[in-house]
C-alpha cells in the first residue's frame, strides 16, 4: 500500500487538483488508487476534517462540530488496508 499526501501551498492550483481527483473515481479505481473518503470534505474536496483531527489532535474549529465524533483514524486504516486499494490519496494544503 502506497499513501501519497498531497500539501500543495495556496495559490498553487492545489484546489483544481483536489476537485479533479475527487471526481475521477473510476479512472483512480482502474490503476488500484483511490482519492480516500475518510475526512473528506465534499464541497471543498479537500481532507479538512480528517486533518483537523489529526494535526490538531481532535475537535477544533465550530465549524466542524457535527464532525466531532468521527473516527477519522480508524476510516483511515480501514481504507488502507482495503484489499481493491494499492494507492490511497489524501490532500490539504493547511499542512503547508
Amino acid at each position: 500500500m502506497q499513501l501519497t499526501i498531497h500539501i500543495g501551498t495556496y495559490k498553487t492550483a492545489t484546489s483544481a487538483i483536489q476537485w479533479g481527483l475527487a471526481r475521477s473515481t473510476k479512472t483512480l479505481s482502474r490503476v488500484g488508487a483511490k482519492y480516500a473518503d475518510t475526512g473528506l470534505n465534499v464541497a471543498l474536496s479537500k481532507h479538512l476534517h480528517l486533518f483537523d483531527h489529526v494535526v490538531d489532535g481532535g475537535y477544533n474549529h465550530d465549524r466542524h462540530e457535527s464532525h466531532r465524533d468521527q473516527d477519522y483514524l480508524g476510516g483511515l486504516k480501514s481504507e488502507l488496508e482495503d484489499p481493491g486499494v494499492n494507492h490511497l490519496l489524501i490532500s490539504e494544503e493547511e499542512l503547508s
